[in-house]
């Protein structure tokens, strides 16, 4: 789509202005930003009036950052704990939920990140309050750099998101065939115990 001009023909989707309806389009206008939209009914006999109404556009949280420790680690055995931290939003936004997902492989330039969530992540826990959350273990990371990426989502009240990413290297240990039967017995048993089906699944 083009980029709203502010006039009525950039932010409405409807193209009749003159019905007694009209449909905004939310995604032509700017977060934070105060607009003013006026009504002007005419009469039969020509007599105007009019009303406006002030409405200022939710911002999604921001100014925070993802952590991740360790950010290199083994694939099955070592876990990674995500933590959000400086986060802001309005009052009237607050609690923020956080939720935290993976991509096997880079986080690539050109993917569309204004979508949620990308097909390329994988969830390591559904959104919840808590700004942190240890997952149990990472698969193997993609390339010669064993590389996966951490992905964190924080959202406020009415559904604002922002998105933050760090980068993790998760390599597969060498092993023998019977101390990987060993990890991943150990790893079924601890993720169960946890009540975390997800990891038990990987």
């Amino acid at each position: 789509d083009d980029a709203p001009d502010g006039t009525a023909a950039g932010l409405f989707a409807s193209a009749d202005i003159g019905e007694s309806s009209v449909v905004l389009d939310l995604y032509a206008l700017t977060p934070g930003a105060t607009y003013t939209f006026e009504l002007r009914a005419t009469a039969n006999g020509g007599d105007e009036a009019y009303a406006t109404v002030d409405v200022t556009m939710n911002l999604a949280p921001r100014a925070g950052a993802l952590s991740v420790a360790p950010t290199s680690g083994t694939a099955l055995t070592d876990p990674f704990s995500y933590a959000c931290a400086n986060w802001v939003d309005d009052a009237d936004d607050l609690p923020l939920e956080y939720e935290f997902r993976y991509i096997v492989g880079d986080d690539a330039p050109g993917l569309d990140t204004s979508a949620y969530p990308l097909d390329t992540e994988v969830a390591a826990v559904d959104r919840q309050t808590s700004a942190s959350y240890t997952v149990l273990s990472m698969p193997e990371g993609a390339g010669a750099n064993a590389s996966v990426v951490a992905v964190a989502y924080v959202f406020d009240q009415f559904d604002a998101w922002a998105r933050a990413t760090a980068q993790l290297v998760v390599a597969l240990a060498q092993w023998d065939a019977g101390a990987l039967a060993d990890a991943a017995d150990a790893l079924l048993a601890t993720s169960l115990d946890e009540g975390d089906p997800a990891a038990a699944a990987q």
